[in-house]
């Protein structure tokens, strides 16, 4: 824990005291977040691969299509949050398939 993180330096806002508490003390906080991390991969790289002017809505759809298959061979570790999982995945096809009309 750097001191100068708890004060607001250079503009910057300082981290906030339970911020600092949950990073330190949760013994899920980690784990979690390399869930997360896991799980937000496949959708990155796709917004990745169409940061581009000359990206047509095909271009879009096929990126997604991709991005779904990378997501169903998301492979589990012990003690991971299948619930969290399931839910990105529903939210993931609902918006796909909104978009998709």
């Amino acid at each position: 824990m750097r001191t100068d993180a708890q004060k607001k330096t250079n503009g910057l806002s300082p981290v906030a005291a339970d911020v600092v508490k949950i990073v330190l003390a949760d013994p899920d906080y980690w784990p979690r977040l390399k869930q997360l991390i896991k799980t937000m991969k496949p959708i990155v790289d796709t917004i990745g691969n169409l940061e581009s002017r000359e990206a047509s809505l095909a271009d879009c759809m096929l990126e997604f299509i991709r991005c779904a298959r990378q997501m169903q061979r998301v492979q589990f570790e012990e003690g991971e949050d299948i619930g969290f999982w399931a839910h990105a995945k529903s939210v993931f096809n609902k918006e796909f398939h909104s978009m998709n009309l």
